[in-house]
């Protein structure tokens, strides 16, 4: 095994991509892989739902504290990356690099304004209000992943060039209207985010997601970030309650409820849920 060499690759990829061999273990991801081979268990918390975790605060990159409990809520949800950027790391260079031009108060106006609360982007917060900017941003990459535009400078929510720091956060909307000539308000394309990251949701229940997989991101984020601050587990239990509150799913099992589905024109997504035994009574 020559793990220089491109040929070597280039065949094992082949074999996971048409699972042959050892590529159909490999091929299960990560965690079923280890469950597989009876090996490998130690390097699970490094990997969320497969996937290694980055940009999260800890280890050489990433937001600091409390921003990276935004970035976890986020791991924990999501299906494999969840492209943490459009909330964390754009506080991070709006606030924190030198010259940075958005102050503190402007900062928490905006939370306000955009998440309904400054705590959801007070730097001295903790767990407090960050459920709300997190379903924000799911909502908003969904649509960032189907338009598509670059979650880097999308959304924009921060500027220089107005009095309140505030920019525009319906760019999108607008952008889709012009190239599609379906008018679509901010609002009404956010709505249709909501519904494809619960449809997206649906599916991995239907293939047997449960909170249990979401909790599995604990123990990486018990883990010291760089500034020697650990996960707290109760509280971020308590933040993921909220979480499923606000998204309309059942608190045990991290499924989305009926009503949230129908909400959403998913009524035949419920449907079938329902069928296997995969609906929250």
């Amino acid at each position: 095994m020559d793990l220089e060499s491109g040929v070597f690759w280039s065949k094992l990829l082949r074999k996971i991509a048409y699972k042959e061999g050892i590529g159909k273990i490999f091929a299960e991801g990560v965690p079923r892989t280890a469950d597989i081979l009876g090996k490998g268990h130690e390097y699970l918390p490094h990997v969320a739902h497969g996937f290694e975790t980055h940009w999260d605060g800890h280890f050489f990159g990433g937001p600091r504290y409390p921003y990276w409990i935004v970035a976890a809520l986020q791991w924990a949800m999501d299906s494999r990356d969840p492209l943490v950027h459009g909330y964390a790391s754009q506080i991070t260079y709006w606030t924190s690099r030198p010259g940075a031009s958005i102050s503190v108060d402007k900062l928490k106006a905006i939370g306000k304004r955009l998440y309904g609360s400054e705590l959801s982007v007070d730097p001295n917060s903790n767990y407090e209000c960050k459920a709300q900017p997190t379903i924000w941003h799911q909502n908003r990459l969904a649509v960032h992943d189907s338009i598509p535009v670059c979650e880097t400078f999308f959304p924009v929510i921060y500027s220089e060039d107005s009095p309140d720091g505030f920019g525009d956060t319906s760019i999108e909307a607008k952008l889709f209207s012009a190239a599609t000539g379906i008018n679509l308000s901010e609002e009404e394309l956010d709505h249709i985010g909501s519904r494809i990251y619960n449809l997206e949701r649906a599916i991995m229940v239907l293939e047997g997601r449960t909170r249990k997989d979401d909790e599995s991101v604990i123990p990486y984020f018990e883990k010291p970030d760089r500034a020697g601050i650990r996960l707290d587990v109760e509280k971020f239990r308590a933040l993921m309650d909220e979480f499923y509150d606000l998204r309309g799913w059942d608190r045990e099992t991290g499924w989305p409820k009926r009503e949230t589905l129908e909400k959403h024109g998913l009524k035949d997504v419920a449907d079938k849920l329902e069928n296997l035994g995969k609906l929250p009574d």
